[in-house]
């Protein structure tokens, strides 16, 4: 590939992402809770863990008390 190629071709995806930007910044609380919701299911059903285990939780709670000095 050349350079204006390569220019070209990250000039599509920076259009790309711009769109993006605008649709997710028009987009309701409604459609973005679906989406959520969709990707849940989908993490589902592909037998994707739903959470972190609460020992795991409670040592990087420990871990940001301990960076804050609160331990």
């Amino acid at each position: 590939m050349d350079k204006n190629l390569l220019r070209q071709y990250r000039e599509r995806w920076e259009a790309v992402a711009e769109v993006e930007r605008i649709e997710h910044q028009a987009a309701t609380v409604e459609q973005r809770w679906r989406k959520f919701n969709s990707i849940l299911r989908l993490a589902a059903s592909l037998g994707l863990k739903r959470g972190e285990s609460g020992d795991e939780i409670e040592m990087v709670r420990n871990r940001w008390k301990k960076l804050k000095g609160f331990s």
